[in-house]
């Protein structure tokens, strides 16, 4: 018989619910929404054996992604983690009860730099804003 002292609800999400990324207005938006979400239920939560953990990978590979997607990826120089990797670090993050993971460099770092200097973001993210509009007209 298993002996529940602590559950955990997992929200698997995206980077993208920290980071606006340009032509990805809409993905971004329903990722912001699901990390809010989650924070909010984490702190409804606090009193209880219920934990919140919400996982932010950077792009995964997955047949998810279209052909355009994966060369928009590789041209501007982003990196996609594995299925695998992901998984693992999932695990790892529900033994340790960890609130919030977040998946890959430098994403995560602009991830949390957007939060603190959303300025320095937008003047960084112009060169992809322009490596990534021409992929983006093909959608």
């Amino acid at each position: 018989m298993w002996d529940l002292k602590r559950l955990i609800c997992v929200f698997a999400d995206s980077i993208f619910g920290s980071l606006g990324f340009p032509h990805f207005a809409t993905y971004c938006a329903s990722k912001f929404a699901v990390h809010g979400f989650s924070q909010a239920l984490r702190r409804e939560l606090v009193n209880t054996h219920i934990g919140v953990t919400y996982i932010a990978p950077r792009s995964i590979k997955t047949d998810m992604n279209d052909a355009n997607t994966v060369a928009m990826w590789a041209k501007s120089g982003n990196a996609m983690d594995s299925a695998d990797k992901v998984a693992r670090i999932i695990v790892q993050a529900l033994e340790k009860e960890r609130q919030e993971v977040f998946i890959g460099q430098p994403q995560s770092f602009f991830a949390w730099l957007n939060g603190v200097l959303p300025k320095v973001v937008n003047y960084g993210l112009k060169k992809q804003t322009a490596l990534a509009a021409p992929f983006a007209k093909k959608s």
